[in-house]
């Protein structure tokens, strides 16, 4: 950052603080830690993505989802790598409260079950949990992949809504890219590299894209 970046981050940080928005202070304050500690704070992170997910995401999911309602019908919301799980508790409370069932391989105040969809006996744990009607919803899981095609391949006879951080900036894109290379993560190039054969509905919610992936 120079003294220019520093000087507008400084007056953005002082307005934030005469603010009444709880939430969005400990967001800020949550990426801030997490962008600045060698080893990152994961709840921060979590914190960051929840705020920001619900306040500027959700809205688009909602519209792409109700606009496909001729091609996808669900009874129930599955999400994967819930963290504080925004998504599916969205999508959930815009459906009329539908059931939903929140995955992640650590335990979270909404986790359902705890399962590492990259070892065969989480796979096993997850596919135990699914039924007819479930819709699998993830946001920025599968850059966290050692292997997406591989983990999600088990999934892909049920309907998923995947967002991902893929911004239109190129300036945004390479400090992304390099911010998530440290914490041993790759971009996603092409989701067809993901989900080869299968029919996708991509709709941009800059910075995110969101792919509707129907099954097979």
């Amino acid at each position: 950052m120079d003294k220019e970046q520093v000087d507008e981050f400084y007056h953005q940080l002082r307005e934030l603080c005469i603010t009444e928005d709880v939430f969005q202070k400990e967001a800020v304050a949550g990426i801030t830690n997490h962008l600045t500690q060698p080893q990152g704070d994961y709840q921060g992170l979590l914190r960051f993505l929840s705020y920001y997910g619900e306040n500027y995401t959700l809205p688009s999911v909602i519209k792409l989802l109700t606009s496909s309602g001729h091609l996808l019908k669900f009874s129930r919301i599955v999400e994967l790598g819930a963290g504080f799980a925004w998504l599916g508790r969205g999508i959930s409370n815009a459906y009329n409260l539908l059931p939903v069932v929140f995955v992640d391989k650590r335990q979270w105040i909404f986790t359902s079950v705890v399962a590492d969809i990259e070892t065969k006996n989480g796979i096993k744990r997850v596919l135990d949990e699914m039924k007819e009607g479930d819709l699998l919803v993830m946001s920025e899981l599968l850059h966290c992949l050692d292997n997406p095609k591989e983990a999600l391949q088990p999934f892909t006879r049920w309907p998923m809504m995947v967002i991902e951080y893929m911004p239109s900036d190129p300036s945004y894109k390479e400090s992304y890219n390099a911010q998530i290379k440290k914490f041993n993560c790759k971009p996603i190039v092409d989701i067809r590299d993901v989900f080869p054969g299968a029919k996708i509905i991509a709709e941009k919610a800059d910075p995110y894209i969101m792919w509707l992936v129907l099954p097979l």
